[in-house]
């Protein structure tokens, strides 16, 4: 086929074609010139390779703003003799430039694949980028954290966020990491789909090894009420034995009450140092070379109080009574 290689066209002035239609220009492209400007054409226009400062096609006044073509199946786009689009068999890509698309819903994503036009990304507010499948918002990512969830909305006070549809009870729970902006704010929150508040009800579990050990668990404790719990079934022990006395070893104990220097408050318990002679299994060295205590808080020193009260006083009517020859 012949090629049409250059020429100028100008509408109306002599000598360019000004006729109402021409129907033929060189064997095998055919085209139609209006006065208005305006063309069809049918064949294969070919034209000069080009570059981002002189594309091969550009607009009349506009010499270094078009399309142009580096290389064999490549188109690119310049603006002002830069590139800012390139087209190949298997990629597109932009430079010093945005694209912009409709903001979108869940169901009808502004960006999706072929033949799937309810998954893909849509922008269902400012700062905030949401990922849809099936319909359904699935990820929110907003200037102020990242929700996962088929319902779930960017909240001013998180910054992650997981959550099924509570509607359904093919993933019955719901949970979100918060940085909670006051004290009534929780900075996590475990949700549970059914209405069961026995200790038969697992919030949280804790386990080793990848899972393969237990390490306890948070579960239901009556109305209101949560607790630690423990995996304690028999069929999990061996070596069991009964625990010696442990009076002396209370009595040993001694419940303190104290400011702590950080400014953080006043508290009661005991002493880590103290309680490693008597319980060391009680007591870890953390990351920064200071001892925890583990299952010796405040409501343990006040019963370890109350206890070893009640022995001075055991002791005192045994005297007593010793005294009087009983």
């Amino acid at each position: 086929m012949p090629q049409y290689v250059k020429t100028t066209w100008v509408n109306g002035s002599s000598p360019a074609i000004n006729a109402t239609n021409l129907n033929k220009i060189e064997d095998g492209i055919f085209a139609s010139i209006t006065q208005d400007g305006s063309t069809s054409m049918s064949g294969q226009f070919v034209t000069i390779s080009g570059s981002a400062t002189t594309p091969s096609i550009a607009p009349t006044g506009d010499s270094n703003t078009g399309i142009f073509f580096s290389g064999a199946d490549v188109i690119n786009l310049s603006s002002g003799g830069t590139r800012i689009m390139t087209a190949s068999t298997s990629s597109i890509a932009i430079t010093n430039s945005q694209i912009f698309v409709n903001a979108g819903t869940a169901g009808t994503p502004s960006i999706s694949p072929t033949g799937d036009g309810n998954t893909g990304i849509y922008f269902s507010a400012a700062d905030e980028v949401t990922i849809a499948t099936g319909g359904f918002s699935r990820m929110d990512i907003g200037n102020t954290g990242f929700a996962f969830g088929s319902s779930s909305v960017v909240n001013s006070n998180f910054t992650f966020y997981l959550e099924e549809n509570i509607s359904t009870t093919r993933y019955p729970l719901g949970a979100y990491l918060a940085l909670a902006n006051t004290t009534a704010t929780a900075a996590a929150r475990f949700l549970k789909y059914d209405n069961t508040n026995s200790t038969a009800q697992v919030y949280i579990q804790f386990a080793n090894n990848l899972g393969g050990t237990g390490g306890g668990q948070i579960n239901g404790n009556g109305a209101a009420q949560a607790a630690f719990g423990s995996f304690s079934d028999a069929r999990l022990k061996e070596n069991i034995e009964n625990l010696p006395n442990q009076l002396e070893n209370i009595n040993d104990l001694r419940p303190v009450e104290f400011d702590y220097k950080d400014g953080s408050g006043h508290q009661v318990g005991f002493i880590a140092q103290e309680i490693q002679m008597i319980y060391p299994d009680a007591v870890s060295i953390g990351a920064d070379d200071y001892l925890t205590v583990t299952g010796w808080g405040k409501t343990e020193a006040i019963l370890v109080k109350a206890i070893q009260e009640l022995t001075e006083k055991v002791e005192n009517l045994e005297s007593r009574i010793t005294a009087l020859g009983g």
